[in-house]
């Protein structure tokens, strides 16, 4: 047997701690936090074998990408798989069913609730046991509610997991009404599930011992099928042909002795609150139990241990941790370590980064290079006092587990596709503030459906110079605002610039990043001197505040909450006077066609009067997800200061665009020529133009020109309005103008014309296939799906 497992993500920014461990003909997945599905598709582990998802916490930090994983895995006809989880698990899939059903997939849940304290088998098979170790916060087994339930006669032990097989998720939408910008209240609080993390202990099956075919036919063993069954461990009885008497063989007269399989350890401390119970005398003696099989054999050392730690910087920086772990394992464990600020941040996107590096090179003005973090004085000094049996971990760290011969770290030979090296890359721009009043957008997601290699899914920053808005927030909306502005600058606008998040509908790909935006911004906000931050505001679909509601009860996440419904440009909602008095602008919604309950959205200055020829006047529009000429968005858009409009597919596929509710580029610009706005940037492409979209034809790039249009890239920072100073009339239009365009599409196909043709041949290929197999199963229109 083969075996080995490999960091996924390594703690960074945009790639919260994950690993997978390939076993035979399956994988197993610990940890699913953001940037997970990026990271497989970036580094090329299939998805196909994996059938166990393993949860150490339940927070958005651990479990951000769990669903939007699952979704894709359902989308591609997989077979199911089972996922195992502290307490509340349950809870959670049932939460989701508001907004995704997947009817036809099968996923076990399996949650570990009880008091902890005792190691509980979660997975027997013939490859692996696992293990789980439940640990809970605030220095004790149970919380002062658990303490007061008595059992019920008959009820099964603590530390028996509960399982329950569910099929997902569900696409109907609430139909609450909110009157008001309402807070997250008390009620989650108050059904809240206790901290929980499950740690796992996974013992790999034994290596088998070389069968001895000689010794096999000196015990009268005959060539065959008794062969096979005696590897298989199986005693069998043969017949003498000398005397005719029945001998009995067993496995271990004819092999070699086995080697003990090694042992894993999954360990988590999110936080410092977790040191406490993570270093107790109940916690080491649980694992103990559950990584040998006595104390005589933990003594021999004779298995290999690998320790493998999603660690705070707290618990990095505590020597105490790192002389526990040495205690509990022993010297001759290998352990690796991952988790923020542990050492620098480097890019893991490798193949995104690269693209960026192109473009940069075409526009620096425009385009972002991913910014890389350093580590701390205190993480230098903490890595500096390491031994040397433990690492740092980076994507695909491998550690090899069978054959026996071979076990060990192995260092990833990472592929071709990768940025120079970050000291030969010109700086990053500084921020907008720093350097002049303008108004910009940030794209930090312009891909469709799924996250991928090149584009991340939706998620656009208007920077309004003193405050900003977020319109969508997919999945990795947090890690792509860090990498696109640095730390302390993505921090200093989440707490303190950052006022409003709208999310269109309810699609995952739309609004799956909000839970960690808003814990991150919890956390900060805890850390952080006074005055205290002002209130985040959510404007989203009904559907979307039960949604986080639920997320509240595994971490606080504060927000307040207006429905798209409430902000309809053509009523006269009293609500609207909410966002002129704190967030400086006006806000309507435009309902399209697309999903239930899916909005686009109007944004314009609040202290301006409405006349065009006002200099302080701006209006943006962002197109959400919608099907083309929306009468609601040209008129909205009608010489706004700028549209953002959703661009999915190339004109060749306008049959599946209006099957999925969606636009071709064509039509978008065609609605932009309708509403005639100054400037307009198209985004939401499909991932199948992930690298560039099809704006080669020139009737295309003529339309473009003619618009003042753009196509976006992920950390493309667009100006697009002066703000005014001192009062006098400086402000107006920026950005873009009919010439710029011209030449920065010449440019770009000139730079990317290798893709360009590459797709285009792809594209031909793949409708000559649909043509002669007869085409796929099309997903519903206005579904999220695998493919768009």
């Amino acid at each position: 047997m083969r075996a080995y497992l490999e960091w996924l993500g390594n703690g960074a920014w945009d790639a919260s701690g994950s690993v997978v461990l390939t076993l035979e003909h399956k994988r197993v997945l610990f940890q699913c936090g953001e940037g997970t599905q990026r990271l497989l598709h970036e580094y090329r582990v299939r998805t196909g074998r994996i059938r166990d998802v393993l949860l150490l916490h339940l927070d958005a930090e651990a479990c951000g990408g769990m669903l939007g994983l699952l979704l894709t895995l359902s989308d591609a006809e997989h077979g199911g798989v089972r996922v195992i989880g502290p307490r509340g698990l349950q809870r959670l899939f049932r939460a989701a069913d508001g907004f995704a059903r997947r009817p036809d997939y099968a996923v076990t849940v399996t949650e570990v609730g009880g008091e902890g304290g005792s190691p509980v088998l979660l997975i027997d098979d013939p490859v692996m046991r696992v293990y789980g170790v439940l640990l809970q916060r605030n220095g004790g087994w149970k919380t002062g509610a658990e303490r007061s339930k008595r059992p019920r006669r008959g009820a099964a032990p603590a530390t028996t997991p509960t399982v329950r097989t569910v099929g997902i998720w569900g696409n109907n939408v609430s139909e609450e009404v909110v009157n008001g910008p309402t807070a997250s209240t008390s009620d989650a609080a108050a059904d809240a599930v206790p901290p929980l993390c499950l740690c796992y202990v996974v013992r790999v099956a034994d290596h088998r011992g070389k069968f001895d075919v000689e010794r096999a036919k000196a015990h009268g063993v005959p060539v065959g099928r008794l062969f096979s069954r005696l590897q298989q461990g199986e005693t069998i009885t043969v017949t003498s042909p000398e005397d005719g008497c029945e001998r009995i063989v067993r496995p271990e007269d004819v092999m070699e002795p086995s080697t003990p399989g090694p042992t894993i350890v999954l360990l988590s401390c999110a936080s410092p609150e977790w040191l406490a119970p993570l270093l107790s005398a109940e916690t080491r003696a649980a694992l103990q139990r559950a990584a040998w099989d006595s104390d005589a054999e933990r003594r021999r050392q004779s298995r290999a241990v690998c320790v493998l730690h999603i660690l705070c910087a707290e618990a990095w920086q505590d020597r105490r941790y790192s002389e526990w772990a040495r205690d509990t394992f022993g010297d001759r464990a290998y352990h690796a370590v991952a988790g923020e600020q542990l050492g620098d941040e480097p890019v893991v996107f490798r193949s995104q980064a690269a693209m960026l590096e192109r473009l940069h090179r075409l526009r620096p003005e425009w385009f972002r290079l991913p910014r890389q973090g350093v580590q701390s004085a205190e993480g230098n000094e903490a890595a500096a006092t390491l031994r040397s049996n433990w690492r740092v971990a980076v994507p695909m760290l491998r550690f090899n587990l069978a054959p026996p011969a071979t076990i060990g770290w192995e260092v990833p030979r990472l592929g071709a596709e990768t940025p120079s090296p970050p000291a030969a890359l010109p700086p990053s721009p500084p921020s907008s503030a720093a350097i002049d009043s303008h108004y910009r957008v940030l794209f930090l997601g312009t891909g469709s459906a799924v996250p991928g290699k090149y584009r991340n899914v939706s998620g656009i920053l208007v920077d309004l110079v003193d405050s900003a808005l977020l319109l969508d927030a997919g999945e990795g909306t947090y890690g792509q605002l860090m990498r696109a502005l640095g730390a302390r600058e993505a921090q200093h606008l989440l707490l303190r610039k950052l006022r409003c998040v709208w999310i269109s509908h309810m699609h995952a790909d739309h609004h799956l990043g909000l839970p960690r935006l808003l814990s991150r911004r919890a956390r900060l906000a805890a850390q952080s001197p006074p005055p205290p931050p002002p209130s985040l505001l959510v404007v989203g679909p009904r559907a979307l505040q039960p949604w986080l509601r639920s997320l509240s009860q595994y971490e606080p996440l504060p927000f307040l909450f207006i429905g798209n419904h409430e902000l309809l440009h053509s009523g006269a909602a009293p609500i609207a006077d909410y966002l002129p008095s704190t967030l400086g602008v006006h806000l309507r919604t435009l309902p399209v066609v697309h999903c239930p309950d899916a909005y686009a959205v109007m944004i314009e200055s609040s202290t301006a009067t409405a006349a065009a020829t006002d200099a302080h006047h701006w209006r943006l529009v962002y197109s959400g997800d919608t099907l083309p000429h929306n009468p609601g968005i040209i008129s909205a858009a009608s010489g706004a200061s700028l549209l953002i409009h959703e661009a999915t597919f190339e004109d060749a596929k306008a049959d599946e665009a209006l099957e999925r509710r969606h636009c071709t580029i064509g039509q978008a610009i065609e609605t932009i020529r309708q509403a005639a706005p100054q400037r307009a940037i198209l985004t939401h492409f499909s991932q199948r133009y992930a690298k560039a979209p099809a704006v080669d034809d020139a009737q295309v790039q003529r339309a473009l020109r003619e618009t003042r249009s753009l196509p976006a890239w992920d950390l493309m920072q667009v100006p697009w309005w002066r703000k005014p100073e001192g009062g006098g009339d400086a402000a107006g239009s920026a950005g873009h103008s009919e010439e710029e365009v011209a030449a920065f599409l010449r440019e770009l196909v000139v730079e990317f014309a290798t893709e360009l043709a590459t797709q285009a041949e792809e594209e031909e290929e793949g409708e000559h296939r649909g043509e002669v197999e007869g085409g796929g199963v099309q997903p519903r229109a206005g579904v999220l799906t695998a493919s768009e």
